[in-house]
């Protein structure tokens, strides 16, 4: 139990959705709500309108991508105005292994994850890996580490959400106001010897 935070269980058999438990929750005036997940219109809407009346709303959603997230409300019904003036900001959150630091050892890249990590083929780079140990049960690996991709949404992201659905437009405009995506966070930690190639291709399989 934390101080100062309520949390009530979601019962659909009695009545008490996501829908009914936020109008309820909304009477009381928080000033943070915390929506489990949003799988739904109405849930969608109730969540989007108490942000923009001053309460902060975190949630999840499942997503593609960070960008997707927007599409996803519009997907649902939700009117892209109310999206667009209730959105501030959008975390997609990928967890990959971390390189065990007892067995861990360097070796060259070899062509194909050079190709992976978009790497000319002619340099030569020094990557990590484990060996497996007692210590990491022969896996290699010990612990996670998180990937992000974090989407500020601005005025010009906007008035994309308003004019225009188009996913890869969105996605562009993101990339140009510094969103780092998923791969390229990926391939920052396979670079810095934190996690490996094998690792990163479980991210980026899921994103093409």
């Amino acid at each position: 139990m934390i101080d100062g935070i309520n949390q009530i269980n979601i019962n659909s058999k009695i009545g008490l959705d996501f829908y009914n438990c936020l109008k309820a929750v909304l009477r009381q005036d928080p000033d943070i709500i915390m929506v489990g997940e949003i799988r739904e219109l109405d849930t969608a809407r109730i969540a989007l309108r108490a942000a923009i009346t001053g309460h902060l709303v975190l949630s999840t959603i499942h997503t593609y991508d960070a960008p997707s997230a927007i599409l996803r409300f519009v997907d649902m019904g939700v009117e892209p105005y109310l999206v667009s003036c209730a959105l501030k900001g959008i975390i997609a959150q990928r967890l990959v292994r971390k390189i065990c630091p007892y067995c861990r050892v360097e070796y060259t890249a070899t062509d194909y994850e050079k190709k992976i990590l978009e790497i000319d083929n002619k340099e030569d780079i020094l990557l990590s890996k484990g060996m497996g140990c007692r210590k990491c049960n022969n896996s290699g690996y010990i612990g996670r580490i998180g990937v992000f991709e974090i989407v500020e949404v601005d005025k010009d992201i906007r008035n994309m959400i308003i004019k225009n659905h188009n996913i890869d437009i969105l996605r562009d405009l993101c990339i140009n106001k510094g969103m780092k995506t998923l791969k390229n966070s990926c391939r920052e930690l396979v670079l810095s010897r934190i996690t490996t190639v094998a690792e990163m291709v479980k991210v980026i399989s899921n994103l093409d």
